[in-house]
């Protein structure tokens, strides 16, 4: 288990799901010695009307801590997440083959203070860890939402005012001029202004944005979770930048949304988003 968990929110057949990861462990994914994934499913007695945690976070904060310290000292397992869904939270592991029944003990045991929670236990081979990478690691969406919630309490954290638009600047990358060009008119009818066009064959550094007085960007700098290091490098070959430019609130739930449209614009005219940037003055 490594130290780089996030969590994330999406939709698992149209149901709200909220998945708390380890990030940190991708690279690594799968360890052959342990193929058999497991999961301790664990009725809430408090759902929301989502079917999400809310008022139970402590305790089922407390049922994590007390399952993965048993598991790792008694057996010997890879925590890879909790998922939450349907009123039901599931700590998710993988585990040696020919291990069921000392999870099973060590499950029991830890539960066993928390006897008001109702739980189930459930097993399955996962040599290649799929449920892992292709289920519960998040999609280029998801991976951006995450993204803008570190930026946007790094601002926050900053002094910069939430409460108030801010001129929001965005930057995506495509195969030719062509590709660009149906982007910027795509989003020119949404309200986005042009700021700047760039080729960018990978041998100059040139294209960030003058970072003074205050540069504030979700391109992974040396204060984000390690994890974001190894997330895939853009293709070579999307060399035609576009910046644009609008102002918008900076409200989480607003850049997200700003964020998942231009995603799909950006794929849709066969390129990629690239981020997202401010500049702004940091209160005294």
């Amino acid at each position: 288990m490594s130290e780089d968990w996030d969590v994330y929110f999406t939709a698992v057949e149209g149901r709200p799901c909220s998945v708390y990861i380890d990030l940190g462990i991708r690279p690594e994914a799968p360890h052959a010695e342990r193929p058999r994934l497991h999961s301790v499913d664990v009725d809430l007695l408090d759902a929301t009307s989502e079917g999400l945690a809310d008022s139970e976070l402590p305790v089922l904060t407390e049922i994590m801590d007390q399952l993965q310290a048993s598991l790792e000292k008694d057996v010997g397992v890879d925590f890879v997440a909790a998922v939450t869904m349907d009123g039901c939270r599931q700590y998710q592991f993988y585990a040696a083959n020919g291990s069921d029944d000392a999870v099973k003990s060590c499950v029991d045991a830890a539960l066993e203070k928390f006897g008001n929670y109702r739980y189930e236990l459930r097993s399955k081979d996962d040599a290649e860890w799929k449920h892992y990478v292709d289920f519960l690691f998040p999609n280029d969406e998801e991976i951006q939402t995450i993204f803008n919630q570190h930026l946007v309490e790094a601002l926050e954290d900053s002094g910069i005012s939430l409460d108030e638009p801010h001129e929001i600047e965005h930057q995506a990358i495509f195969r030719n001029q062509k590709n660009a060009e149906s982007f910027i008119t795509a989003v020119g009818a949404i309200g986005f202004r042009l700021v700047d066009e760039f080729y960018d064959d990978g041998t100059e550094d040139g294209d960030d944005l003058d970072e003074s007085p205050e540069d504030f960007s979700d391109d992974g700098d040396d204060d984000g979770p390690r994890w974001f290091d190894h997330l895939p490098e853009p293709d070579p070959e999307l060399a035609f930048g576009v910046r644009i430019g609008r102002v918008d609130d900076l409200d989480l739930d607003s850049i997200d949304e700003v964020t998942l449209t231009l995603i799909t614009l950006a794929k849709e005219s066969g390129g990629e988003y690239d981020g997202w940037e401010i500049e702004a003055e940091i209160p005294d």
